[in-house]
């Protein structure tokens, strides 16, 4: 059987570990697997695009239709990430009442054994700290 990864990755990575210094990076991608089945943030993206005209009787920029990333910066530049963005194009009720997957209950592990000294998520859910919960790691800071 093939190594996943050569002994010198394996080893920093034990180092970071070891030096409290191992910091993980997760993407929208994370809650996509069953049993979360979120949908992909660029479908987020088209709803929230959707639903922009319905709310305010206008049309959002071309290019911003496909992109979360773009759409969390117009609403920025415009102060309107929170009253509009946030608010009132996406829709919160498929976040709700979801499982977390096995990539959640990774994740909170990792922090809960204090194997990694932050994660970064881009996620909108908070499947990692349900996650975490259900571990019996209520709080993820020492």
């Amino acid at each position: 059987m093939s190594e996943i990864i050569d002994n010198s990755l394996r080893d920093r990575l034990m180092a970071s570990i070891a030096g409290n210094g191992l910091v993980m990076l997760c993407g929208a991608g994370l809650s996509a697997a069953p049993p979360s089945s979120i949908s992909s943030a660029r479908q987020i993206a088209q709803n929230c695009a959707r639903r922009y005209p319905e709310i305010t009787g206008t049309t959002l920029p071309e290019g911003l239709a496909d992109s979360i990333e773009s759409l969390a910066q117009y609403f920025f530049a415009r102060n309107e990430l929170e009253h509009v963005f946030l608010k009132q194009l996406i829709d919160w009720s498929e976040f709700l009442r979801r499982p977390p997957n096995k990539g959640h209950m990774a994740v909170a592990e990792f922090l809960g054994a204090h194997i990694c000294a932050l994660v970064l998520s881009t996620n909108l859910d908070t499947l990692i700290e349900l996650a975490a919960t259900s571990l019996g790691e209520p709080d993820l800071f020492p």
